[in-house]
């Protein structure tokens, strides 16, 4: 889930994006949007480590591989969304692996991570992020140089 930066970008960007859909922190805590209803009749899936609103199954992305995978049935995405997540991660390098594996050939990741901002805990917020930070989380991916930064964020990614 992100905030209305990120739902904005999503909305103007989603002829970029094709399914089936995966979105990483999904749950809403009150002042989320959900981006589930920009695809309506695609395969989305919204995840989250606590169940609540908007998660469709708790999942831990830093778990092995195979117990993601097995968690999302085998399924492998054309767009994965981590809008102000990993920021609150212990682990981003192990989630920002398992999320390029779960990508299909061609796939994208939308990525979007604070530089500065207050902490926040969601439970726990242990992060912040350079554009230089998250290449190094995803190091085997490509990167859209042309895509216009969101206002404190990183590059959508692919």
């Amino acid at each position: 889930m992100g905030d209305i930066n990120t739902t904005n970008f999503v909305r103007v960007h989603k002829s970029e994006f094709q399914g089936p859909f995966l979105e990483v922190g999904s749950r809403d805590y009150g002042s989320t949007s959900d981006l589930s209803v920009l695809f309506p009749g695609e395969t989305y899936t919204r995840v989250d480590m606590s169940a609540g609103k908007s998660v469709d199954r708790v999942i831990d992305m830093t778990l092995a591989f195979n117990q993601v995978d097995s968690a999302l049935g085998g399924l492998h995405f054309g767009t994965i969304f981590c809008l102000c997540v990993l920021e609150h991660c212990d682990q981003p390098f192990k989630m920002a692996e398992n999320l390029a594996r779960l990508l299909r050939p061609g796939g994208k990741i939308c990525i979007s991570v604070p530089f500065a901002w207050k902490f926040h805990g969601y439970p726990s917020d242990y992060w912040r992020f350079t554009h230089e930070g998250v290449r190094k989380l995803f190091a085997d991916l490509d990167f859209d140089s042309s895509a216009p930064p969101l206002h404190g964020s990183a590059n959508p990614i692919h």
